[in-house]
């Protein structure tokens, strides 16, 4: 009885961590998604309207040639920037 007991505190634990781990990942998914988001709202925003961006689906390798061409243009971004906000409209606008 009390080996049963003891099996199921532990099953109870490891199903309560398991939970857990996975529910950090999520937030912290979710953070990123949505720092990447403001930051695409932040820096694109300054030059023209999000509605451009937001009508065009391209590759990967098509936001990255439209980010560094607007880098080019006078778009400030850091190198990270630049990627956080091809990552971002990669996932969200993606072809």
């Amino acid at each position: 009885m009390k080996k049963q007991f003891a099996k199921i505190v532990v099953l109870t634990a490891l199903l309560l961590f398991a939970f857990t781990i996975t529910a950090n990942f999520s937030y912290a998914a979710d953070n990123k998604d949505n720092a990447q988001k403001k930051l695409f709202e932040q820096k694109c925003s300054q030059c023209h309207s999000l509605d451009e961006p937001r009508s065009q689906r391209n590759t990967k390798d098509g936001w990255t040639e439209l980010v560094t061409r607007m880098r080019g243009n006078g778009c400030d971004l850091t190198n990270s920037e630049a990627a956080a906000i091809i990552d971002y409209l990669s996932k969200e606008f993606g072809k």
